[in-house]
């Protein structure tokens, strides 16, 4: 009797891999557009939980004017701060405010990192909630916001 070795061949190794690639290169765009929706969700959550915040820190002090250093964007400072708002904070978007006065403000979720690629910009939200994109290429608002 004859011992044969079983197995895959090394045609149907480099069939399999070649399948694998596919599947991959078919896949891979899709993950991406995934991942940059998802960092913008957060990013929005991020910019929702601030706005609430600051409401009330207006409520306390009757002003904004000390959330944010000049020149502005800046960063803000002594608010958003809390542990709720920490864990929203995410690498792709920096969250820095746009202007801001006594009675107003406008915050800025700006892209960094990989984000840079998101074609709806830099997300604003103001202190009345009012929704803009900055630096958006020919994106409605509704697909962003």
């Amino acid at each position: 009797m004859k011992n044969r070795l079983t197995g895959f061949s090394f045609i149907e190794l480099i069939i399999a891999l070649a399948i694998i690639s596919i599947l991959t290169l078919l896949a891979y765009p899709s993950y991406v557009q995934h991942r940059i929706t998802a960092n913008r969700e957060q990013a929005k959550q991020l910019l929702q939980a601030c706005a609430a915040e600051l409401s009330l820190y207006h409520k306390t002090l009757q002003s904004y004017e000390d959330i944010a250093l000049r020149p502005f964007p800046s960063q803000l400072q002594n608010v958003c701060n809390t542990p709720h708002i920490q864990t929203l904070k995410h690498e792709s978007y920096q969250l820095k405010a746009l202007s801001v006065n006594q009675h107003s403000y406008e915050l800025v979720a700006q892209r960094q990192g990989t984000q840079i690629k998101d074609s709806c910009g830099d997300l604003v939200i103001s202190q009345h909630g009012k929704k803009t994109l900055l630096n958006s290429q020919n994106t409605s608002l509704e697909d962003c916001w």
